[in-house]
């Protein structure tokens, strides 16, 4: 068994949005951080679990004609009571039970996130290699199973990873303060 595989198997690993941005941009050819700017962040609801510590974000991505159902839970994330502070500490969003939230930003280097989409890119190419991480957001896929005996496989380093949906996404919380 390799190392890689026998640590991925035995310790608990989840990621941070930097660790899966970076193995995506490292590890494949295409270009999804060209891809993600052309991808609109349509609708946002936010899901605020406060005693679990947890922020969800459900959204709906549009790249050419379709949509996609695109998700971020966030862990471990510091509420607080009041308003949001002027120093930049803390952010604020609504929540879908129409509550406004504040809250310590979760850090884009560090913070726990569970990611997943609907698009193909995501379930043939990412979802099973998160979920090995603990960073799927949802149940793993089956396994893919080739039909053909030729092309390379879709993820040959099997590292978890994000789709243009996400990357979009990942950039408006940015912009949004969710993430820092």
């Amino acid at each position: 068994m390799e190392l890689k595989n026998f640590i991925s198997e035995s310790f608990l690993v989840e990621s941070s949005l930097a660790l899966l941005y970076n193995n995506t941009v490292q590890n494949f050819d295409t270009d999804r951080q060209a891809g993600s700017g052309r991808v609109q962040v349509v609708d946002k609801i936010f899901v605020a679990s406060p005693n679990q510590g947890i922020v969800m974000v459900k959204a709906k991505t549009r790249s050419s004609a379709k949509q996609y159902e695109t998700r971020m839970a966030f862990e471990d994330i510091e509420y607080q009571q009041g308003e949001e502070d002027e120093g930049g500490n803390t952010t604020s969003f609504q929540s879908q039970d129409g509550q406004e939230y504040v809250i310590v930003p979760a850090e884009y280097n560090n913070s726990e996130v569970r990611v997943s989409c609907s698009c193909l890119d995501f379930y043939y190419r990412f979802a099973v290699w998160n979920s090995k991480d603990s960073s799927l957001l949802g149940n793993p896929p089956p396994p893919y199973v080739r039909k053909t005996d030729g092309g390379k496989p879709r993820n040959p380093n099997q590292v978890p990873g994000m789709c243009k949906h996400l990357m979009a996404l990942s950039d408006d919380l940015k912009q949004a303060r969710i993430v820092v």
